[in-house]
């Protein structure tokens, strides 16, 4: 009895020495695990694209930071609550329950998000996840199928990327007018030129009829406005200066008064 007594004890502290190690060795996993389910939550919160899982049963499990900043819906309230709570089932760009239902769905949508009157423009990426093939039995691993686990879904606010497009095509557009107007300024300089040269002697001939000359300076003067304009055109992209000095309203008003009397349209009646 004794000798049985003494196998016992040497037994039980085999065995509770093997509990220890495999108690010490599980702590340390336990600890790996928390570590890793850590330092993936640090890296979903800090990406900027936002993550949405959904499991087959439509229930939102993983929905990180950024996806509560580009949807506005607090994390609290739909984790863990089914997807269509919150959204129509056609919000990804497709339809969710279908999608499920053939285990397939659109690579990449885009749709515009309206909220509190600010519309914001998505891209959606959309991907069904399978467990990886060690997480299986080998048995199961020689399937040419795992079992879909859910579907993954990147969300991207592309709003201020659209607008950058658009701004970057504007300035293109305006740097082809503005090679357009380059053009049309070189056209228009050329007769302009004569037009002022003709307008010039034709005021000097008329020395003798000084309300003809009168006339053709204001001839010479349009070239000139005409020609400060073109180069206005062709400097548009330059910053606007202003160019202040005060103006004798007098005279100013009075040329006004002789150009509408030439002009045959304030004269017809």
């Amino acid at each position: 009895l004794e000798m049985t007594y003494q196998n016992l004890q040497e037994r039980f502290k085999a065995v509770q020495h093997t509990l220890q190690e495999s108690h010490t060795r599980l702590a340390g996993k336990l600890a790996e695990l928390d570590f890793v389910s850590r330092y993936l939550e640090a890296i979903l919160h800090h990406m900027s694209q936002g993550i949405i899982f959904i499991d087959l049963k439509g229930i939102v499990t993983t929905y990180n930071a950024a996806a509560q900043q580009i949807l506005q819906i607090p994390e609290k309230d739909i984790l863990f609550h089914p997807f269509t709570d919150f959204f129509d089932d056609s919000f990804l760009g497709f339809s969710l329950h279908e999608a499920f239902s053939i285990k397939q769905c659109p690579k990449t949508s885009l749709l515009a998000w309206s909220q509190e009157g600010q519309v914001r423009e998505l891209e959606v990426e959309a991907t069904f996840v399978a467990m990886s093939q060690q997480a299986y039995p080998l048995a199961h691993r020689q399937s040419s199928s795992l079992p879909i686990q859910g579907l993954l879904v990147l969300l991207r606010d592309i709003t201020t990327f659209r607008r950058l497009q658009q701004a970057a095509h504007r300035h293109d557009r305006l740097k082809e007018l503005g090679e357009l107007a380059a053009h049309l300024a070189h056209e228009i300089r050329n007769p302009l030129g004569g037009i002022k040269g003709f307008a010039n002697l034709l005021q000097q001939e008329l020395h003798e009829r000084p309300d003809l000359q009168q006339m053709a300076s204001y001839i010479v003067q349009g070239a000139d406005d005409l020609n400060q304009f073109v180069s206005q055109v062709l400097f548009y992209a330059r910053p606007f200066q202003l160019h202040i000095e005060n103006v004798d309203l007098v005279p100013f008003i009075e040329d006004i008064r002789q150009l509408m009397q030439a002009d045959s349209a304030w004269n017809s009646e």
